[in-house]
């Protein structure tokens, strides 16, 4: 059951994205990481539709999250790339290249070894971390983000830009992926009043 759910996350997450970057990419460079770029987006059906799916694809990876582990259902999050792939080729009427469709099966393999070790057919529910240790972890996690994002928008060539913005953007995913199941796990050991405690 966890495959399937987190698989359609990641597909509705990967549509998500491409509707998105088909929007944005016609905006122009100097409104990149502006408000005003935001509010342009804002008047874009297609931004929208962009949004509903990630809001729907976020939905199905909080119920996987609710079915195994972090380590589980992340690198099942992280077929979303593959989707979006696919899903922009065919928006772009163009063929894959043989490096394109080599990275991507580079990345299936990947995932593929990282669930046969982590062996997905158990579900644990490890007990709340110290409350130093995830504030610890927090200050880490998005002061590397921040770090990073500062270096991103610094650089000189937007290739670097990207690559920098990117890993920012992936840390948080993995703390937003992390504190979401700790709060699912709060949620079923106290009840759901339990939720505001939790990180």
């Amino acid at each position: 059951m966890v495959f399937f759910v987190g698989i359609a996350a990641a597909l509705l997450l990967g549509l998500g994205y491409v509707l998105q970057q088909r929007v944005a990419a016609r905006a122009p460079l100097s409104e990149l990481l502006t408000f005003r770029l935001l509010f342009d987006l804002m008047h874009r059906r297609l931004w929208w539709a962009g949004i509903g799916a990630m809001v729907a694809g976020q939905l199905l990876s909080g119920l996987a999250l609710q079915l195994a582990t972090v380590a589980v259902v992340e690198p099942l999050l992280s077929t979303n790339l593959l989707f979006a792939f696919v899903i922009a080729a065919a928006f772009a009427r163009k063929r894959a290249t043989r490096r394109e469709v080599g990275g991507a099966l580079l990345l299936s393999a990947a995932l593929g070894v990282f669930i046969a070790v982590g062996d997905p057919h158990r579900v644990e529910h490890p007990s709340p971390p110290p409350i130093a240790l995830a504030g610890l972890v927090l200050v880490v996690v998005v002061g590397s983000a921040l770090v990073l994002v500062v270096i991103g928008r610094s650089a000189r060539n937007l290739v670097a830009e990207a690559i920098l913005l990117a890993t920012a953007a992936g840390l948080m995913y993995g703390l937003q992926d992390a504190a979401t199941q700790q709060a699912l796990d709060t949620a079923n050991r106290h009840g759901v009043a339990a939720l505001g405690t939790s990180i």
